[in-house]
């Protein structure tokens, strides 16, 4: 397995690996994620993230096929009155073909971003995962994120 920088020619894989991720989200929330996508759609919106200079995917290859990838961004939060300035590695997708679950692909990913981080000299990566996401959580507690933060939403009452 070898893990590349992605390459505008992987966007089209990286859209379809995003698919079972997606698809997931949608049985969860259908009023929150869109399915099916729209593949065209789908790989422009990669390509054009590959294009920003604080994006990053990284995608896993395995015998010429991209079995995973993960798309992250270098952010920067302004210091305001209430919290300090902070730079740091946030992680937006990781995906990776349900095959080849279990078997060091995720894992690898992260290294690239820790790799990343590194080469960027930033301390910190941060990610959100859906609550219903459990095999997620577990994934990335074994890398040793911790949770710092939960969201909560209700429905607004109607008249």
């Amino acid at each position: 397995m070898k893990i590349l920088q992605a390459k505008p020619e992987h966007a089209g894989e990286i859209g379809r690996l995003n698919d079972a991720v997606q698809k997931m989200h949608a049985e969860h929330h259908p009023d929150v994620f869109k399915y099916p996508t729209d593949a065209a759609e789908m790989e422009r919106f990669f390509h054009d993230r590959m294009s920003a200079d604080d994006n990053f995917i990284f995608v896993a290859m395995l015998a010429g096929h991209a079995v995973g990838y993960v798309w992250c961004a270098i952010e920067l939060k302004k210091e305001n009155v209430f919290k300090y300035g902070q730079r740091r590695v946030y992680i937006h997708q990781l995906s990776v073909e349900p095959q080849c679950r279990r078997k060091g692909v995720g894992r690898e990913l992260m290294v690239a971003v820790a790799s990343l981080a590194r080469r960027n000299d930033i301390g910190r990566f941060a990610l959100d995962s859906w609550a219903f996401n459990k095999e997620a959580h577990d994934f990335f507690e074994q890398l040793g994120f911790l949770r710092f933060n939960i969201n909560m939403w209700r429905e607004a009452e109607s008249d």
